[in-house]
């Protein structure tokens, strides 16, 4: 899961840096704005329903079709509201033409990212890593070279919207196929009552990652407008290596979630040494992934930007610092999540989310382009700072629940 987009964006790295060098500053932070925009869209209509079914799958797989097809139903008509959302908050923004229009092409992929996220939730439940992960490097190789193909071909902004179809297509159509042939037989369901209890189970995981979502993309929400789209072009161009580095800690949650979720389950007595196996993972993972992008900073900018690249650069060397400390955060999420404690996470997480809303807010409007920079790590820092004292809380519940039996033998 980490592996292959790594592969992934190591292959893409040259056509990434061929785009935003041909786009240039504002073309490509007007491309970035209509990005995110469909890309927040996207997550927003997930509100908490990946975690809850990867949940749900391993702790009863044998209802895993039931599961697929209650999801897949609910998702797809979520998505399709998030597209037109999107597009209506592009048009009441009264950002340009050219940012309405790709809105306008992406949103039409968002039901592909439906599927494809249900089908990537099904697999992950049931631990069938290298099978998804093969899916997504097929997808991930063909939008590369459409996206590459249409800014040679001089199509700008738009072209580039239309050649990120093909990746939610790939992938949304090759994992339903892999999961009707190899697992059970795809089949929408329509239960409006089940949709509700789904949405009303989700609360505790959605809540908080609405408000943790809006707080992590706050720069590029509140940047286009504060910034302007020259400015945030370059934004955009310094944080994509930081953000797309973020698969480092999300790999590793989605390894361990279900083998945590299982042993909290169970009352596994290996669930101690499981939690401090996750804890070194993500700190040796994501600690040299931040110096690596800090020490390639210089010569990355210089390649993007030429003559203008001490912008880039400066985004570049402070938003990589986020990587091991957002990774630390999320990681702690998933662990109070795995145990069964979601409505302490959605508490914690909602207190996280308006701190770091505050603080980037207040940082992009007092420093600009260097607050929002120092703004992403502060609020890795935050997110850190708010769950200790719960996770410290869980770990004495359950060495005491540990010990209880013992001590009543004795």
């Amino acid at each position: 899961m980490i592996a292959q987009p790594l592969m992934l964006n190591a292959i893409a790295l040259p056509v990434t840096a061929f785009i935003i060098a041909s786009l240039g500053p504002l073309q490509y932070g007007a491309w970035s704005v209509a990005l995110m925009l469909t890309t927040t869209a996207t997550m927003l209509a997930n509100i908490g329903l990946r975690n809850l079914l990867m949940r749900s799958v391993a702790r009863t797989p044998q209802e895993a079709a039931t599961l697929f097809g209650e999801h897949l139903t609910l998702r797809l008509i979520l998505m399709a509201i998030a597209g037109t959302v999107a597009l209506l908050f592009c048009i009441l923004l009264d950002y340009p033409s050219v940012v309405v229009q790709c809105v306008a092409i992406l949103a039409a992929g968002m039901l592909f990212t439906a599927a494809g996220n249900v089908s990537a939730d099904m697999l992950q439940g049931l631990e069938r890593l290298p099978s998804l992960a093969k899916i997504n490097m097929t997808a991930g190789l063909l939008l590369t070279v459409a996206s590459a193909v249409a800014v040679w071909l001089g199509t700008g902004p738009l072209g580039l919207a239309v050649s990120y179809l093909v990746g939610p297509m790939i992938t949304g159509s090759a994992s339903l196929w892999f999961v009707h042939k190899r697992l059970f037989p795809v089949r929408p369901i329509w239960n409006p009552t089940r949709f509700v209890s789904l949405l009303k189970q989700s609360r505790h995981l959605g809540v908080p990652q609405m408000f943790g979502l809006l707080s992590y993309e706050a720069e590029s929400l509140i940047g286009p407008k504060l910034l302007g789209i020259y400015a945030f072009g370059h934004f955009s161009a310094g944080v994509l290596l930081p953000r797309r580095l973020m698969i480092v800690p999300d790999g590793l949650n989605t390894a361990f979630f279900p083998v945590l979720t299982r042993q909290f389950h169970n009352g596994d007595s290996q669930i101690g040494a499981t939690v401090k196996r996750f804890a070194l993972f993500v700190g040796l993972a994501c600690i040299p992934v931040a110096i690596a992008v800090t020490l390639l900073a210089e010569p990355i900018s210089r390649l993007l930007f030429r003559d203008e690249r001490e912008l880039c650069r400066m985004v570049m060397q402070i938003s990589a610092w986020a990587i091991p400390l957002i990774g630390f955060e999320s990681a702690m999420g998933y662990l109070l999540t795995a145990a069964g404690r979601e409505k302490d996470e959605a508490r914690l997480a909602i207190a996280r989310a308006v701190l770091g809303l505050a603080i980037s807010g207040v940082f992009i409007w007092q420093f600009g382009l260097l607050g929002a920079c120092f703004a992403l790590p502060a609020k890795g820092v935050i997110g850190i700072l708010v769950r200790v004292p719960t996770l410290l809380e869980l770990r004495r519940s359950h060495l005491s629940s540990r010990l209880a039996p013992a001590t009543l033998t004795t």
